[in-house]
């Protein structure tokens, strides 16, 4: 039997966007991913996750439309759903406000048409959108504070470095073949690779150097960092000079703390501060990789902007990798919709679960995404939707935590089913993602929804019926390498990205003191962290895991872990042994896990894998506030204190 091969791009949140092969029957039922050949970035498409897409393809799918009724959920057509859906849209729209319409999405599948293009409809409408903070929003906001935007080094591009730093990242999980890249340049380069983590991650393992940071000290630490770089003149006074402004005001803020204070708040010893220096000192350029997890945190916008500033006072231009999804030319408000129907109202995604359980809304959309498990206070999201005020639609391919609360559920495609394009967010190598296969349920494209949806609710416009690959094409157009190229004659092409040098900052430098975060009310330097030590409470961190990203992949590789990583020393204090059940409680909710006594965190430090089920049918972020930070209203995930208790 002959089989066929068709090329498309993971789009899951993840840094790589690996390009994929899958083999597919003569009857176009798809059997395995192949190993894939792909380009200099990712040179072999796949990890351990997508590898188990076929298995997911065929597991726990929605098939068809679902309404809840008193008995449970009923089969429904699509068009019964659609009518459904058009008329609370419009008794909610005359009765009280569209903007009590809440548009939720975020990056369970990362697609452009499946993310962005669907915005179109609910700004038309005039509903309310999510704001995107629940990740890497308040990082972003921080770098662009005092760089102008938040791009930095081509992270799979190594040659040119001679030491890399992986600060509270990951990539042996969150990047694998950004990993890859850098395995393969300590191979050839002898060079030295340092991790920075509150936790001994699966990277830190595999580190030249570990230094074990205590959570929330990352401010200490680079200032650690410059002050002995600056006391010992290894910065580049001419560079500082010609592209930088408000030095000054930065060396007299580090000048101010004693190398004792550094040691007591990071944990780390001097001597091991300024090894680290030496290091950066000595090996210009340097590569630092700065991890999401450092900014969700109360003090997560001062831990970013603060690394950042390493590799600048040596010299380098943008020395430092956060995430380059904003780097490119794209055209994203055309896309959106934003161009043509202006900003909607956004609302807090870190806030939503006490302001749904409030009332604040009437409607919920919920598309690619599984809030009721990924958002803090999690017990309060899924009160508000349970609401009986409340009308939640869930589009989605899988069964999960939240469709299980929703009033009416439609089926939803995955990547593998649709065409789209995946702008990855650790390179620039993009091609068009084609559908591999026939949808294999009733589902339908998040595209296809918002147009069939708008003709329910009688819309003319001819922009929301645009076709989405020739939105696509004039959304990339200045982006292209040429004014006539074609996006679905090409097999892989590299987008064009703002210029490395370039500061858009009011005085067009890399300002140390920023002027814009000193007019929006907010401190111009990085401030130091005094954490207050709560007695008999722990810090929860978590982390990636290497089996899921975040809540997906349990159709594939069975439910969630319930392990709890905990330190000997605190064990023995609190009288825990290997395998107990243990409960890990706080003024929010409860959680009963499993103790694994490890050396993966120090004292008074727990971990455990992000969304990780509880035997009491929770999940980690029932523990978190949905307090959000003041700056970028990121969240709070690293800031949560519990007390720990044998069950």
């Amino acid at each position: 039997m002959a089989h066929n091969i068709k090329h498309t791009v993971c789009a899951r949140d993840c840094y790589d966007s690996c390009p994929l092969d899958f083999e597919i029957d003569d009857s176009g039922k798809v059997l395995r991913n192949v190993r894939a050949v792909g380009h200099s970035y990712v040179s072999a498409g796949g990890c351990a996750r997508s590898n188990a897409d076929v298995k997911r393809l065929y597991t726990n799918r929605i098939q068809t439309p679902l309404l809840k009724t008193e008995t449970g959920f009923s089969e429904i057509s699509w068009n019964e759903a659609l009518e459904i859906l058009a008329k609370n849209i419009r008794q909610i729209s005359e009765s009280e406000s569209a903007e009590k319409i809440l548009f939720m999405n975020y990056a369970g599948n990362q697609g452009l048409i499946s993310l962005v293009y669907p915005e179109r409809l609910w700004r038309k409408i005039g509903a309310t959108l999510s704001d995107g903070a629940i990740c890497t929003k308040t990082g972003h906001v921080a770098i662009k504070a005092h760089h102008g935007n938040s791009h930095g080094l081509d992270a799979y591009d190594l040659e040119k470095y001679k030491v890399l730093i992986y600060w509270g990242m990951n990539p042996v999980v969150t990047a694998p073949h950004q990993w890859k890249h850098a395995a393969d340049w300590r191979n050839k380069t002898q060079g030295k690779i340092v991790v920075i983590d509150v936790a001994k991650t699966e990277t830190a393992k595999r580190a030249d150097i570990f230094l074990q940071v205590r959570p929330q000290s990352d401010v200490a630490l680079a200032f650690g960092i410059m002050k002995y770089l600056i006391e010992n003149q290894y910065i580049n006074k001419d560079f500082i000079k010609k592209y930088t402004s408000g030095f000054d005001k930065l060396d007299s803020e580090i000048s101010k703390i004693s190398n004792e204070k550094i040691e007591s708040l990071t944990g780390v010893k001097l001597f091991e501060i300024n090894y680290l220096a030496n290091l950066y000192a000595e090996n210009r350029p340097s590569a630092t990789f700065i991890g999401v997890g450092i900014q969700k945190h109360t003090n997560g916008f001062d831990q970013v902007r603060a690394v950042s500033f390493i590799p600048a006072i040596l010299g380098q231009h943008r020395g430092y990798f956060y995430s380059n999804g904003q780097s490119t030319l794209i055209d994203e408000a055309y896309l959106s919709g934003s161009k043509f129907y202006g900003d909607a109202k956004e609302t807090s995604q870190i806030h939503l679960p006490t302001d749904l359980k409030n009332g604040k809304f009437r409607m919920l959309y919920v598309s690619t995404m599984n809030p009721a498990a990924t958002l803090p206070n999690s017990d309060a999201f899924i009160s508000g939707m349970n609401r009986p005020d409340v009308f939640a639609v869930v589009h989605d391919t899988h069964f999960t935590e939240t469709s299980t609360h929703a009033d009416l559920v439609l089926p939803a495609l995955t990547y593998l089913e649709k065409a789209d394009m995946v702008l990855p967010w650790g390179h620039h190598r993009v091609r068009l993602s084609h559908a591999v296969c026939a949808p294999v349920t009733q589902g339908k494209s998040e595209a296809e929804v918002m147009q069939l949806l708008a003709k329910k609710l009688n819309f003319t416009d001819e922009f929301l019926y645009e076709h989405p690959l020739k939105a696509l094409q004039k959304t990339l157009e200045p982006a292209l390498p040429a004014p006539d190229f074609d996006i679905q004659t090409q097999h892989f092409f590299d987008l064009k990205k703002k210029h490395p040098t370039e500061y858009p900052t009011p005085s067009g430098k890399l300002e140390f003191y920023s002027k814009t975060a000193e007019k929006d009310g907010f401190s111009p330097l990085p401030k130091l962290f005094e954490p207050n030590f709560q007695p008999k409470k722990f810090q929860l961190i978590s982390g990636a895991s290497p089996k899921y990203t975040n809540s997906q992949f349990e159709e594939s590789n069975g439910k969630r872990g319930n392990y709890l990583y905990i330190n000997e020393i605190d064990a023995i204090k609190l009288g825990i042994s290997a395998g107990d059940l243990v409960l890990l409680k706080n003024n929010i909710g409860e959680l009963v896990l499993k103790a694994v006594i490890s050396d993966k965190t120090a004292e008074g430090v727990l971990f455990t894998y992000r969304l990780a089920n509880g035997f009491n049918g929770k999940n980690i972020n029932v523990l978190i506030s949905d307090s959000s930070q003041q700056v970028g209203g990121g969240p709070l995930f690293n800031s949560c204190f519990v007390e720990i208790s044998k069950t």
